[in-house]
């Protein structure tokens, strides 16, 4: 019997399995499914199928199935799916068929909005299509990887038309307490935002709007997800359109998405600075934690890092999809005749969940690193900024002093040292992509990518040399 992890997020559907358990393709080669949905004549694209048409057909795509998700009946545009439960029955069918599994049993992370009914009706679906779901837990509770000591953490993340922000507290349990949503904020208002910015960027460089041309503009809605996964190094990065026989190209520099996307970058921080300072948070914050999907949102890692509001990390795709599937055992427990069980809480510690530490002491928090080790070299974290380099002459590593300008800089934060990236090519830590502030534990690996060299991050202690 194979078990599957499901991510659900109408931003972008996820699936993990095998073992070791990692993210599969699910729509196409890509390990993301888009919740858009396009009527074409006879036929339904559904997925980044879907959204590929989307800004060249926008009177036939639907991108809200998701979150009104019912068995209401549509008006006659969608003739091939009556209703939104139908419509997100075709792109499960695609990512059932994506996966090409006998036999499987499905355990199933879900956003805030899915709410009763929203489930009865997704069950259902899941039923229709001969899949057992295991049950069902918030995409919040199932991703953060809790903090040793008690407190609360809070999980951010972007869906299509809305921003959530869970609080969940820490205690023997990892528990949902409340969840803030900013309407009207999510990734389709968020790419809209930028293509008009970088629209205007275009006609002040070339005289030429791409949001005049349906096929130009699908080339730039298109081209706006890769810009924000690959960090734009600071002297920017040309970003070209084809217009029939012409071509026009921008430099897209940082500051260009950064500035499109400041009205909801600054919501979310006002609103996490909010619900700390609530009366009814009269614990610490031990961290705050960005979905894959929030950390793209530019900006705001350090944003929310520079509020000092609390320890920022960013989780690495599919983490929610990996901790529902680690529950199994926990659904397996609770499951009765009645059908798939919502869990609204777990373990603080639960065997195989991938998002926890590996290789060290559950049971003991890793001290912060004092030195970064590079070869046989150690080199101590003090107070001024330390900045890690790609030497592109050897295809290594180096690290340099503060006057330098490297791919990542460690500095310390109250005490205690944190990375940062810079510019340049994608960096790791653990194997998970730096995508904004990171804080660092004694037993970590960096790594950059085009290099074979490995930074470990070692703790030694006064009176012992380096």
């Amino acid at each position: 019997m194979e078990y599957i992890g499901l991510e659900l997020s109408d931003a972008g559907i996820m699936a993990v399995g095998g073992d070791p358990a990692g993210p599969m393709q699910i729509d196409g080669q890509a390990r993301e499914s888009r919740g858009y949905a396009l009527q074409q004549k006879k036929r339904l694209f559904v997925g980044n199928e879907a959204f590929d048409l989307s800004r060249i057909h926008p009177r036939q795509t639907n991108h809200s199935f998701w979150a009104q998700l019912s068995a209401k009946p549509l008006s006659g545009k969608f003739a091939a799916a009556s209703s939104h439960a139908e419509i997100a029955y075709h792109q499960l069918a695609k990512i059932v068929e994506a996966l090409a599994l006998p036999a499987s049993e499905w355990v199933v992370s879900v956003p805030a909005f899915m709410d009763e009914a929203k489930l009865g009706v997704l069950l259902g679906v899941f039923q229709e299509l001969d899949v057992q779901v295991l049950g069902f837990v918030p995409n919040a509770v199932a991703a953060v990887r809790p903090a040793p000591e008690a407190g609360e953490i809070f999980h951010v993340d972007a869906h299509l038309h809305r921003i959530e922000i869970a609080r969940c507290s820490v205690d023997g349990r990892v528990e949902l307490e409340t969840t803030e949503v900013l309407s009207d904020g999510g990734w389709h208002e968020l790419l809209e935002q930028i293509a008009n910015g970088l629209s205007a960027e275009f006609v002040r460089a070339t005289r030429f709007d791409p949001l005049h041309h349906a096929q130009v503009e699908q080339q730039l809605y298109s081209r706006i997800l890769p810009l924000l996964r690959n960090r734009i190094p600071g002297d920017g990065v040309p970003l070209e359109l084809n217009a029939g026989k012409a071509a026009y190209s921008l430099s897209v520099l940082p500051g260009m998405l950064v500035e499109a996307s400041s009205v909801v970058r600054n919501q979310i921080v006002e609103m996490i600075r909010g619900m700390i300072a609530s009366p009814c948070s009269g614990v610490p914050v031990a961290a705050i934690y960005l979905s894959h999907r929030a950390a793209l949102i530019p900006g705001l890692p350090e944003a929310l890092s520079s509020k000092n509001c609390a320890a920022v990390e960013v989780l690495p795709p599919g983490a929610a999809a990996l901790g529902a599937l680690a529950l199994r055992e926990e659904f397996l427990s609770e499951k009765d005749s009645r059908g798939a069980t919502l869990l609204t809480g777990r373990p603080v510690r639960v065997r195989g969940v991938a998002t926890e530490p590996s290789g060290i002491d559950r049971m003991a928090a890793p001290p912060p690193p004092t030195h970064v080790l590079l070869g046989a070299t150690a080199c101590p974290i003090g107070v001024g900024l330390m900045s890690i380099c790609l030497d592109r002459k050897r295809e290594g590593i180096r690290i340099g002093g503060p006057e330098e300008k490297g791919i990542l800089s460690i500095r310390l934060k109250r005490g205690k040292p944190v990375l940062e990236p810079t510019a340049g090519p994608s960096a790791f830590l653990d194997d998970r992509l730096v995508a904004g502030p990171v804080p660092l534990r004694a037993g970590q690996k960096i790594r950059i990518e085009g290099s074979a060299d490995e930074l470990t991050l070692i703790f030694v202690e006064k009176g012992h040399g380096a």
